[in-house]
């Protein structure tokens, strides 16, 4: 009993090694990282104001409610001042007139 619980165990081990060996090695005709040509990053262009992201927020309280709402305004807020984003947000919607909104 001992001799079977022996091998089922390295054969566990082992099963697990290789799947976590395959699931680490990218797929065929990607390149892993480190390896290949080394190209220069496109410069990018600034971004016009037709391509500027636009954020909104919904939110089924006050913003000022000390909880989610307000943690999910002070997160759209940031991603205003940090990706300078366009904004908008409505609050004390109602869960059924969120999607029209």
């Amino acid at each position: 009993m001992k001799r079977i619980h022996k091998y089922l165990t390295l054969f566990m081990v082992l099963l697990l090694t290789i799947s976590m060996t395959a699931a680490c090695t990218p797929a065929s005709g990607e390149e892993s990282p480190g390896t290949g040509n080394v190209e220069e990053p496109a410069a990018q262009e600034p971004a016009e104001d037709s391509a500027k992201m636009r954020v909104g927020l919904l939110m089924d309280g006050p913003i000022n409610d000390q909880g989610w709402n307000a943690t999910a305004f002070a997160g759209l807020e940031r991603i205003r001042e940090d990706l300078g984003a366009e904004i908008a947000y409505s609050e004390s919607v109602s869960v059924s007139d969120m999607e029209e909104t």
